[in-house]
């Protein structure tokens, strides 16, 4: 099926009008994987099957009709999952919002949105306590192509958050993305390794089409407290935002009562988003930056924290495998007999990338030479985890 006679689309599915229609408006809604069955599909396809499906129920309502039915085709006779979207007579007497919280429930899907959540405004109410988290509304937005435009105005970032959407960050600016992200130095709060995570994507961002801006609202007289998480497009009206009380930490978009009220209709935030970002209190991630904020900031794990502020469980550090600590006992005990130079033999997968970044914690510098681009990255990586508070860059050159 050509993408010419796509209506919409999203990461998972399309919708298209009904080749056959039974009535004068119907529409098809269709996985984009080869799927047989409702059951079959994946928790995400699930959610993108079910924002197309309440597009296009909006899409028909909107021509005037005075009902919407939806129905299931689910792979007995054709051998693929169809979800129909047609105008119904009169008569029907249910209404669409009830078809679908009521098919939600009968396929015990976690992720459609409770009729009760619904508002009569176009918004509609994300709350982790009826079954539908900010994480999973997120996730969606990253892995849509068409959302090419990412605002994020977030008050507290913690590791927990960017552990969730940090490698689908990455991807996003890989297929092109233009990604801001405005947080702040406000209380210290922030976590310097979050940090430290996005200064490296942002670096690694400069060579691929898509790009990551990270700057800090760094005011101490004024409180920062927005949270808002913004996808838009280029190309096209689609759009979806999201405001609430979420901070980009596990608790705020995963398992913390929060609430978010999430639209379509984002271009007033997007222009106080820019005016916000335009503001002359803002400063730019760097790494000078990020030393100085090393110096006031203290992990929330065991601290006293503001009101409202959740606090982080401290992240294990990675273990050293037992050939790994009989290497680093041998250069250290190399070391101790004045020998200023030495070389370690290990087989491909036991390690040596790590045993590199355990042993140069005992150095003030450390240079890591890898003859191609992607294995420096990685590399980075392992280092960032066992030296989180390291100054880590990159070097590319002949």
């Amino acid at each position: 099926m050509p993408q010419s006679d796509w209506l919409a689309r999203n990461a998972s599915a399309f919708a298209i009008a009904a080749p056959q229609p039974a009535s004068e408006d119907e529409v098809v809604v269709l996985p984009r994987r080869e799927i047989s069955s409702w059951l079959n599909a994946l928790p995400e396809e699930r959610d993108d099957l079910w924002e197309l499906v309440r597009a296009m129920r909006d899409r028909i309502a909107a021509q005037g009709s005075p009902s919407v039915h939806v129905s299931f085709q689910d792979g007995i006779d054709s051998g693929h999952l169809e979800i129909h979207i047609k105008s119904a007579q009169p008569a029907v007497s249910n209404d669409a919002a009830e078809v679908l919280a009521e098919s939600a429930q009968t396929a015990r899907d976690p992720l459609a949105v409770p009729q009760a959540q619904a508002l009569s405004s176009g918004l509609h109410l994300i709350d982790a306590q009826d079954g539908r988290n900010l994480r999973l509304e997120l996730i969606r937005c990253l892995r849509d192509d068409s959302l090419n435009r990412i605002d994020l105005l977030v008050s507290f970032i913690m590791k927990s958050g960017m552990g969730i959407i940090g490698e689908r960050l990455e991807s996003a600016i890989e297929r092109g993305a233009q990604i801001r992200v405005l947080t702040t130095d406000y209380l210290c709060v922030t976590d310097a390794d979050a940090l430290a995570q996005l200064l490296d994507m942002s670096e690694d961002a400069a060579p691929l089409t898509g790009n990551l801006d990270v700057r800090l609202f760094s005011d101490p007289r004024t409180s920062f407290h927005p949270k808002a998480y913004l996808f838009h497009s280029s190309e096209s009206d689609h759009a979806r935002g999201f405001v609430g009380s979420n901070n980009l930490s596990r608790s705020g978009i995963e398992t913390g009562v929060e609430w978010s009220l999430g639209t379509r209709e984002v271009q007033p935030l997007v222009t106080a988003f820019d005016q916000l970002w335009a503001d002359k209190r803002n400063q730019p991630l760097s790494h000078e930056f990020l030393r100085t904020y090393r110096t006031k900031w203290r992990p929330t794990a065991g601290q006293v924290v503001p009101v409202g502020v959740e606090t982080e469980a401290p992240t294990l550090s990675p273990q050293i495998r037992p050939i790994q600590a009989e290497a680093l006992t041998a250069l250290e005990e190399s070391r101790g007999e004045g020998f200023a130079a030495g070389m370690v033999v290990m087989a491909t997968g036991l390690g040596k990338t790590w045993l590199g970044a355990f042993d140069s914690a005992a150095f003030g510098r450390t240079l890591f030479v890898a003859h191609r681009e992607e294995i420096l990255r990685q590399s980075r990586d392992v280092f960032r985890q066992v030296r989180p508070d390291a100054e880590l860059g990159l070097y590319m050159g002949a």
